[in-house]
Formats: structure tokens, sequence, C-alpha cells
């Protein structure tokens, strides 16, 4: 596809399975992050764990100064097809491994003093023959957990991703160049902001002595409504008070919302039915009279009283389990949705959501849901994917949403219940189906300040009272 056409294929036509990229919207996400680059100070990699569709390299590397890689096979790819900078980081090394990576990095990142001294002699070696070697640095945990996902947060107790300060208290850091940090995962930059604040509180020494500073990956810079301006802020002034250069490492933003899976439906087994999120075409499908309207959905008051007492009873469970671990706090939720649903009548049957998604003339969905249009029923049924609920993971923060949606727009979005599904436990809203024409950046920047909200960056609206 060309760079700067429009993604126009019949994906029925597509060999499945595959990943389509649409690299004029590939480019788009591109030309944000070079904006980021000149503006901040900062350079900018990409994270091969994030993205590492090697055809598309020669239009990333025409923005983008490298590859940060997790290990020695995607330290090869970046070397052999972006060759720009390269970054390397992974929790330990082996001698065969280093070996080959000290010849090819730019830089490398170590997650403990021990592995730095291990190696050191290795580099040291290198240099004295007049061979290339990376400049070190070392991964740090500043110990400032804002990932709401416990399995994803790598500053959560007990993890041991990253050195803690009190590890490097009265060792020899001679010799290392660089300090690297990353605590984020799919965030802003406000969280950005208050983690390089601990991170200069708890390693004011080793920022001293380094040349650069890392500050990983996490930062959604390319989603709809991210911060650019305060990132470009943050980075600038981190660069005025410390002089140091700087790399920012976003995996998932590089190709965010710009391809496709394209797959092909083979069977359906289990019992709700449902057919793949992600099909080569719409599935099409007769009238039915078997698609009936929501059973529990009742007014939007009422829906709204049950999302907000659920919401009220899982952060009670929530706080009864604050010390179990990730595995019992999510059985202990899962629980409480079964009981909440059979109490109050809002359990949504195998044969209901069959006959939502037979019936349905559109089958489709993304990283969240699988959504199903039932014909004639002019909603818009909505089924979180299992194990998560909704992008954020936690079932309360799914409810806080649908409350704060309603409250914000009037908006008309139903909790309907709580299916229990043979691959895990899901969440049914729904929301009116509303066929429309894409808004112009004018109608969207008059719709917000009719609702008392001023722009702040690129898609962010900001109201006086703090909503955002």
């Amino acid at each position: 596809m060309s760079a700067s056409q429009p993604l126009n294929f019949d994906p029925a036509r597509v060999e499945t399975p595959a990943y389509v990229v649409d690299l004029s919207l590939l480019k788009k996400n591109l030309e944000l992050l070079a904006l980021v680059q000149e503006q901040s100070g900062a350079k900018v990699l990409l994270a091969l764990k994030g993205f590492s569709m090697f055809s598309t390299f020669d239009l990333v590397r025409q923005y983008l100064s490298g590859c940060c890689a997790s290990g020695l096979h995607e330290a090869l790819l970046a070397r052999e097809e972006f060759n720009r900078e390269v970054h390397v980081y992974a929790p330990a090394f082996k001698e065969s491994e280093m070996k080959q990576i000290i010849p090819i990095a730019d830089h490398i990142s170590f997650n403990s003093y021990r592995q730095w001294r291990t190696w050191k002699p290795m580099l040291d070696a290198a240099r004295a023959a007049g061979l290339h070697a990376p400049s070190p640095g070392i991964r740090v945990n500043p110990e400032h957990s804002e990932v709401e996902v416990a399995l994803y947060d790598p500053c959560s107790p007990g993890c041991r991703l990253g050195t803690r300060a009190e590890a490097l208290e009265h060792q020899d850091l001679e010799g290392l160049e660089g300090l690297h940090f990353h605590a984020l995962c799919e965030q802003d930059s406000d969280v950005l902001e208050r983690t390089l604040a601990a991170v200069e509180q708890r390693f004011p020494g080793l920022l001293e002595k380094v040349k650069w500073v890392n500050m990983g990956g996490g930062h959604h810079i390319t989603r709809p409504g991210y911060d650019t301006d305060r990132l470009i802020r943050v980075v600038r002034d981190f660069k005025a008070r410390w002089g140091k250069d700087v790399y920012l490492e976003p995996g998932e933003a590089i190709a965010l919302n710009t391809g496709f899976l394209i797959a092909s439906v083979m069977d359906v087994v289990g019992e709700s039915g449902l057919p793949s999120s992600a099909t080569a075409a719409s599935i099409n499908a007769h009238e039915s009279d078997r698609c009936t309207h929501p059973s529990s959905c009742g007014t939007r008051a009422e829906s709204s009283r049950a999302a907000a007492a659920l919401r009220t009873k899982l952060e009670d469970v929530a706080e009864r389990n604050r010390s179990a671990d990730v595995a019992q706090r999510i059985n202990a939720e899962t629980e409480s949705l079964l009981e909440w649903a059979k109490e109050t009548g809002r359990v949504v049957t195998a044969d209901q959501l069959r006959s939502w998604s037979e019936a349905s003339l559109t089958v489709q969905g993304g990283s969240e849901h699988d959504v199903l249009v039932p014909t004639g029923l002019g909603r818009v049924i909505k089924v979180t994917q299992p194990p998560n609920f909704g992008a954020r993971g936690e079932a309360t923060t799914y409810l806080r949403n649908i409350e704060s949606v309603n409250l914000l727009f009037a908006d008309d979005w139903r909790l309907e219940g709580v299916y229990d599904g043979t691959d895990g436990v899901r969440l049914v809203t729904s929301q009116p189906l509303i066929v429309g024409e894409s808004a112009t950046e004018q109608q969207i920047e008059g719709y917000f300040a009719a609702l008392g909200f001023v722009r702040q960056g690129p898609h962010r609206f900001v109201r006086e009272d703090g909503v955002a």
C-alpha cells in the first residue's frame, strides 16, 4: 500500500490470517512522534517488542532515531533491517549473547548492579582493543506505581525489573553512562511527570554522573487525547535541569490504530456462539424474530443506578482483598460479579447472546469488546473480552467510565448484565446505534466549547473544574 493513499482493499481477497498496516495511518503517527523529537529534544526509539514489522522500516527510519531491543535477536533485527541507533535491555545476558551484542549495540542497559559488574570487563576489553563498545547504563526501579493492572506494573512490590535505590548505595558506579527506567503502561504524560519526579528524588547522585537518561516505554503518545504538550514540556524541563540526552521508547504507540488483523472464522465452538471479533469481512445475517431487546436494561436511570451499585460492591471487595495477590483479587472480583448478577436478575444467558449474534447485520470489535449490531434493535451490544474488563482491565474502572460518560454527555450507555462463558466472565453493555458522518475538527471543537471545554493540545479538552 502507498503511504499517500487511504486504506482501500477488499478483506475477502486477503489470504488469512494476515496483519495489514495502512501506511498512511502509520505515517500520521510517525509525523507526531517526529514533532515530539523536534520540540522536546528527546530521541524517540522504536520498541521492537511492541512493533517489529520490518517491511515498514523504510518508512519508520525516516522519522525515528533508532530501535530498542529486548535481547540478542531483536538487536540483530534492528542493526540489519533498521540500521540506526540500537539500544538493548534485558534482565540478564549470557556470555555468548554479549559477544554478539557488544559490536552492534550503541547503548546497553543492565538490570542490576551485579549484571553491570559481570560484563564491565568485557566492555572495557573491547574499548582497550580499539573496538566498538556500547555505552553502558543501568535500569532503576523508581518505586512509583501508577499502572492499574498489577500484572503489567514494573514497580509492583517484589518486582525484580530494575534496581532500587537502596541497592546502589555505597557501590562503585564509575563507568556507568546511562540511567534507564520503565514504569508506564499505555499511560499519559502526567504519569511520566510524576514518575520522573520519583526518579529525581531517589537517584540524584546517579543522575549527576550519567550522560543519558532513557525514560522507557508505555507512553501512549499517538492515542487520541494524549497530552503531547505536557510531554514536550516535561522532557525540555528535565533536560534544562540536568543537561542529559533523553530517549523515549514507545512501542504500541508507533503503530497504534494503524492496522488490522484479517482472519477467517473457521468454526464456532462454545456456549456463547459469538464469532471472532476479527473477521475477514462483515458477517451478514437475515432478519430474525429471535432478536429481542436486552432483558434487563430498563431505563437509562435504572441502568446507571445498577452500574453504581455494582461498582460500590466491587470497590468494597477490592478493599477487603487489598493485601491479596493478583490471582486472588481477580477471583474475588469474578465471584462478586456473578453473585451480583444472580441477585439482581442480570444474568445474560448463552441463548440471549446467540440470538443477538445470529441476528446481527455486522459483527465487529476491537481490543476491548466483541460488538454486535442486532437488526431491528436500535442498539449496539458490547461484550468485554476476557480476562479484562475494558482497556484498564478492572471492572470498577469500566463501570466508572459508564457513569462518567452518561453524566458528562447525557449518553445512553447501559449495563445489561454479566455473562459467564466458557472463556471467562464478561460484562455486557449496550449503546444507541448511531449511523453518522465523521465530524470536522471545527465541529468537534464547537461541540466541546458548548459543554464548557477549552482545547488543550491535540485531542484534549479541559474544563475549569479539572474534568479533561
